[in-house]
């Protein structure tokens, strides 16, 4: 299950970097995102046309547009403690233990190598390794050749009838 969120860290923040500034103004956004799926996932028992993905495993992913780090467990603390400051205790669904996410790009990127490893196991193996990033795992598995957006060369392709 995905939830999509046009977020980035707004210029001041991604060049000055300030640890009141992000936590303040982008946590809040990612708490948003967690709070919003969160509730998407409930909905699953309420609702009886959602009843289809009861048997099914849930993986919710977050994706932004450009959060610096995002993939890495480097906002995990500030994000707990948000939570509790706003007394949202009965989050079921939390980054980087059963809720992941990621920017766009990277997502992209992963369809280059999906049939050769889940999404559940980058996240896993970046959850234990904190010297590994989500495009470096991806890079690791796809080899020697290049990561490509398999979006893009399709979007492409259809712009310009390429067979």
């Amino acid at each position: 299950m995905f939830e999509t969120k046009a977020n980035q860290f707004n210029l001041h923040n991604n060049q000055i970097a300030s640890k009141d500034k992000v936590i303040e103004e982008e946590i809040k956004k990612m708490i948003d995102a967690i709070v919003q799926i969160n509730k998407r996932i409930e909905d699953i028992n309420k609702f009886n046309e959602l009843s289809f993905l009861k048997s099914k495993e849930i993986i919710p992913i977050v994706v932004f547009l450009n959060m610096p780090f995002i993939s890495l467990p480097f906002y995990d603390n500030w994000i707990k403690e948000s939570l509790m400051k706003d007394e949202l205790n009965d989050i079921t669904y939390l980054p980087n233990k059963n809720l992941f996410m990621l920017n766009i790009n990277e997502l992209e990127l992963y369809g280059d190598v999906h049939e050769q490893i889940k999404i559940e196991q980058i996240f896993s193996e970046l959850s234990t390794d904190a010297s590994q990033s989500f495009l470096t795992i991806l890079s690791r598995i796809k080899g020697e050749s290049p990561l490509r957006n398999r979006f893009l060369d399709k979007i492409y392709s259809d712009f310009f009838q390429i067979k």
